[in-house]
């Protein structure tokens, strides 16, 4: 029997005429999940980390100067740590929705590592800035691979330019990419089929959650996915909250404890 999984697309999407999609999940189809790629800005964050660092609505507070680079933004992310905000616990804490959403997200990926699921990042925003704040929460080495944005990106803006030479600090240059980096690409429905034909596993195999409709759309029948949602009367809340995480825990568990009708 077929379980409907249907993404529900959020109201601001669908005014801007996004169509509301729907996916199966066939019992008969349920294989042990091996692969988890997530988005990070609003998915895995609870934030939009690459906007606020670079003047945007990032849902975060994140004062100028303004930075569009690995290297500015690297700078940047220290310079913050500063802040009477963010000494208890950095940028990367306030980043992630607080300790209490840290410990959750650390909860979840423990389940998905000890029991063998590769899990990978796949964001638009630089990859830099993404690993800091990964390993300032205690999760870089959750992951195989971050598959993000490289370099300088966008035109650099006036405080990066007036950057010094030694900027980033000595301990955050390990996060700037190496020349040659993969990154995301254009369509990250196309990255994870990628991923999964390198890896050489089904569609039934692997999951990729995010938090925008077009990008799951892009990945809809290569894998298994689930669009982040805030939960019901909280709109204005960001990242992946209990709803997406029971949902990954579902899937790990079995066909049994897949829910019927099942809405990721």
């Amino acid at each position: 029997r077929t379980l409907p999984a249907r993404a529900r697309v959020p109201a601001r999407a669908r005014a801007r005429g996004s169509p509301r999609k729907s996916f199966a999940f066939s019992l008969s189809d349920w294989m042990p999940l091996k692969l988890a790629v997530f988005d990070f800005d609003r998915t895995l964050s609870a934030c939009h980390l690459y906007h606020a660092l670079a003047g945007g609505d990032g849902g975060i507070f994140a004062p100028a100067p303004f930075a569009r680079t690995e290297r500015g933004q690297l700078a940047r992310l220290a310079e913050l740590d500063e802040l009477p905000e963010y000494r208890e616990g950095g940028f990367a804490v306030a980043a992630f929705g607080g300790a209490e959403r840290v410990a959750q997200v650390h909860g979840m990926l423990g389940e998905l590592f000890e029991s063998g699921v590769e899990c990978v990042v796949c964001s638009r925003g630089l990859a830099g800035p993404i690993r800091r704040t990964l390993d300032h929460v205690g999760l870089l080495g959750r992951f195989t691979h971050v598959f993000a944005n490289v370099g300088s990106g966008v035109k650099p803006t006036d405080y990066e330019m007036a950057l010094p030479s030694h900027m980033p600090k000595e301990e955050d240059r390990r996060y700037l990419s190496e020349p040659g980096s993969v990154r995301c690409g254009p369509s990250k429905g196309r990255r994870v089929a990628r991923l999964l034909k390198e890896r050489g596993i089904t569609r039934h195999e692997a999951v990729f959650v995010d938090d925008t409709p077009q990008e799951i759309a892009s990945a809809r029948g290569a894998c298994i996915t689930i669009l982040v949602q805030p939960p019901q009367g909280q709109e204005s809340a960001c990242g992946m909250c209990a709803r997406e995480m029971d949902l990954l825990r579902r899937l790990l568990a079995g066909p049994a404890h897949v829910p019927s009708p099942c809405r990721p």
